[in-house]
């Protein structure tokens, strides 16, 4: 059973955990294992059931009838061998642990966010914000937290449900056979924080984007892809770009800070809003870098293995996902945290040096054509299957 409380991500190239389950479908049936995909909540189209749970928040995370009977009787109807659950939601865990071990069955948790760590699910010091060095949660996160939520009067509400919703995610991991983090940072974190033990796997790229054909050459501009959110560090592209001017920045995706990209005070920032997966890939071959501002830690973004597929290089800052990518790569260059001159920085440098600019982007394909190739996903799911079969739990 692949079970998912986002959904599933057909077709899509890119598309974080969604698209990761569709592909983790998929991988499956090449491993010939019969498989029935479940989502949690979300209605989803042919081929998935879905279980929708109790309009009581409370009962869907204590003990939600509906789902808790659903998925009993799925597992039971189905002959499941195993869960793998994908899940963000605090709703869930609970739910999904106890049917686990009520009917002995194994349960794989792959981890998609910092949320089971980190509350905020940011892993960054707030307001600042600042690279968090924090063991292990206290008063300090408390901080995190309000800043987080933003809004005064419910500030103190969001910050018991941050908590709770890692205390949650934390008790799944708890009950599962085997963990799974595309992350090597956040399972040596996971370690050292709760004494869990995670197989590092980097999650699979689209064997779509690896049909495509690297272009290196492009046309000195830079191209960023995501939300449109602070996280994603959208609030310092207007900064960036005046940095940087002549060089054009070229914003793609929907989000709360689009008006922020709307004032048009830069002549060479340039807003898309939402385009279509083609549209996107043939925006990221006509530039020359892909840029990467965020400033919280992304687990494992789809964006960097695009822009490695398409032989682009990466800016991004040392921190997450990006950072352990890059590094690993040599695709691209890693900026201070979070020093926007010091980015701007390195995204001259990759314009102003196309040959060094195609020589990190060849070697970004080439990364990604070794190690996140889908049968070598597939070779170390199936002996992460094998060890939870025997051991049990």
């Amino acid at each position: 059973m692949i079970l998912h409380d986002a959904g599933f991500g057909f077709g899509l190239p890119g598309g974080g955990a969604e698209a990761y389950c569709e592909l983790l479908s998929t991988i499956n049936l090449h491993l010939d294992n019969a498989i029935i995909k479940v989502a949690l909540g979300k209605e989803e189209g042919v081929g998935v059931v879905t279980l929708e749970g109790s309009k009581i928040p409370i009962a869907r995370t204590i003990y939600d009838k509906h789902i808790t009977e659903g998925l009993r009787e799925l597992c039971k109807d189905f002959k499941a061998d195993l869960i793998h659950a994908n899940i963000l939601n605090a709703h869930y865990p609970l739910i999904v642990s106890r049917i686990s071990r009520s009917l002995g069955l194994p349960l794989i948790v792959t981890v998609h966010s910092w949320a089971y760590l980190c509350p905020t699910a940011w892993n960054v010091m707030l307001p600042e914000p600042v690279p968090c060095a924090v063991s292990s949660m206290n008063r300090r996160c408390l901080k995190c937290m309000m800043f987080r939520e933003g809004s005064r009067r419910s500030q103190l509400t969001a910050a018991v449900k941050m908590l709770h919703g890692t205390y949650a995610l934390q008790l799944l991991l708890k009950g599962a056979s085997c963990v799974i983090s595309p992350s090597a940072f956040f399972a040596k974190r996971l370690y050292e924080r709760l004494g869990i033990r995670a197989y590092h796997i980097p999650n699979p790229v689209n064997p779509l984007l690896l049909r495509e054909e690297p272009r290196s050459e492009g046309d000195s501009s830079v191209v960023f892809v995501g939300r449109l959110e602070f996280e994603k560090g959208v609030h310092l592209l207007p900064c960036l770009a005046k940095i940087i001017n002549p060089i054009n920045v070229h914003v793609l995706g929907r989000g709360r800070l689009e008006e922020l990209l709307l004032q048009g005070r830069f002549p060479n920032l340039f807003y898309h809003g939402f385009v279509t997966e083609h549209e996107k890939l043939d925006l990221i071959r006509k530039t020359s870098v892909m840029i990467i501002p965020s400033v919280w830690c992304d687990m494992f973004p789809t964006t960097v293995f695009e822009a490695f597929a398409l032989g682009k290089p990466v800016v991004a800052f040392d921190l997450g996902g990006p950072k352990e990518m890059i590094e690993a790569s040599g695709g691209g260059l890693l900026a201070k945290p979070f020093d926007i001159e010091n980015f701007a920085e390195k995204v001259t440098y990759l314009v102003e040096n196309p040959t060094e600019a195609r020589k990190m982007g060849l070697m970004g394909r080439r990364w990604i054509e070794k190690n996140l190739h889908p049968d070598c996903f597939a070779e170390s799911l199936a002996k992460v299957y094998e060890y939870a079969m025997i051991s049990g739990k």
